[in-house]
């Protein structure tokens, strides 16, 4: 061979190796220096299928910590009186009524977008196993929560999960939509859900607020549909909009400032629905018209019960003023927007402080990454606490109770006993229907 054959012959080889080398570097450099959520674990998944940076799994342990607020706010409404003697309702109502369980139905949509291809959306093989792997976590949270409803009474605590089971269900057509469409779509259900449902609520029949459990669910199917979807104190038609939202944001491309703008476009939500209803009940007449109304069919006192600590997850159906107040668990358009934004606020800050202090959030982070069994034994917990008025000493004894648990058993489990209950079975069928062997 000709030294100038030999010399081109070298050159190919060499460039050919380069554009191998970079065809195969390129991939790993993007998911390396980047902070892209499609690459990115949540702390109750296995961590042996993802290399996150540490940057990116702080922000992403920032969800946990989201989970671990909405927690401390349920227990807030359980054991905390919602009157002080003066006959007003505590502070710490005001900024844990009707948000905290907002935030714990937005966390859902998070971590249905997150076990679901994060950025990438799932088509053919991978949808069906996704919404096969729902299903199963909804019948699962459903036979918990079921299970709860023997034992825990409404007087107590209102128990969400049968709830979240079918909010799981009507999640699995919204898998294939992108985050920009998802959250328009939320904002316009929280808008027109409330509103269909007062016209169909007008011609239901009206029954007492119950925890749902196996019993009454036999004894009267018919009634449990309607109360999960329309009359509870979690309606899931109204409450699928929360779900959309935590998707919407979980599909996101988490980069630096998408926590910040996450928490300013939730604060700036939550301010103009406040605005706007106040513009609405007081210069507009909406109050005065709806008081007008409710004098006919109700007592002051019980007007006023409504307009601040709000109800059991709807409003009458006696005028559609009802449908312009703003108070907690009233399904209004004006609730729901407000909630929304609050959750999307809370969420985003809890992603910077993830980044900024993830050591001091860890505690936290670790409840919040066993949501399920912290928010059952919080439930169980309630019922055999003395009967006493310290309800604050009962609060703190009860949250370094769970926050022992949950740091002890986390030194050993990656899951919380429940949430490894349930994924065991939930994996099981997503790689059943992937033709992948069980590991």
């Amino acid at each position: 061979m000709s030294s100038v054959a030999l010399t081109n012959a070298t050159a190919l080889r060499a460039s050919s190796t380069s554009r191998r080398s970079a065809t195969t570097t390129e991939p790993r450099r993007a998911a390396t220096d980047g902070v892209d959520l499609a690459e990115v674990p949540h702390i109750c998944e296995d961590p042996t299928e993802f290399e996150p940076s540490t940057r990116t799994a702080n922000r992403i342990v920032g969800i946990d910590v989201a989970r671990g607020v909405a927690l401390f706010g349920m227990m807030i409404v359980h054991i905390i009186s919602g009157e002080t003697e003066d006959g007003l309702m505590p502070f710490s109502w005001r900024i844990s009524s009707g948000t905290a369980s907002a935030l714990f139905a937005t966390l859902a949509g998070v971590g249905i977008a997150l076990s679901s291809g994060r950025r990438r959306l799932p088509t053919g093989r991978r949808w069906f196993a996704s919404a096969a792997s729902l299903v199963v976590r909804a019948i699962m949270i459903a036979l918990i929560g079921l299970t709860l409803g023997m034992v825990i009474p409404t007087d107590m605590a209102n128990v969400i999960l049968p709830y979240y089971a079918v909010l799981f269900i009507l999640a699995i057509p919204f898998l294939r939509i992108p985050a920009r469409l998802l959250g328009a779509l939320a904002l316009v259900v929280a808008v027109a859900v409330p509103f269909w449902s007062y016209a169909a609520r007008m011609v239901l029949p009206g029954g007492d607020a119950v925890n749902l459990n196996f019993i009454n669910v036999a004894a009267d199917p018919v009634f449990a549909v309607q109360r999960l979807f329309l009359t509870g104190v979690f309606p899931a038609l109204p409450w699928i909009a929360y779900v959309m939202v935590g998707m919407a944001i979980g599909r996101l491309n988490i980069r630096r400032w998408t926590a910040l703008t996450l928490t300013l476009a939730g604060s700036a939500l939550a301010f103009v629905t406040a605005v706007a209803n106040w513009l609405l009940m007081n210069p507009l007449g909406g109050l005065q018209n709806l008081a007008d109304v409710a004098s006919q069919s109700m007592a002051l006192d019980d007007f006023t019960t409504w307009l601040v600590w709000g109800g059991d997850g709807t409003v009458p159906t006696t005028s559609l003023w009802w449908l312009g107040i703003l108070a907690p668990h009233t399904g209004t358009p004006f609730d729901m927007l407000l909630t929304i934004g609050v959750a999307t606020a809370v969420l985003g800050l809890c992603m910077m402080l993830g980044v900024v202090a993830p050591k001091l959030v860890r505690p936290i982070a670790v409840m919040g990454s066993m949501p399920l069994t912290m928010y059952t034994f919080h439930l169980l917990m309630t019922m055999i606490q003395p009967d006493t008025d310290w309800e604050w000493t009962k609060y703190m004894i009860e949250v370094a109770l769970l926050l022992t648990f949950a740091l002890l058993w986390s030194r050993k489990f990656t899951r919380g006993p429940l949430e490894e209950l349930i994924n065991g079975p939930a994996k099981f069928t997503r790689d059943l229907v992937m033709g992948k062997k069980a590991r």
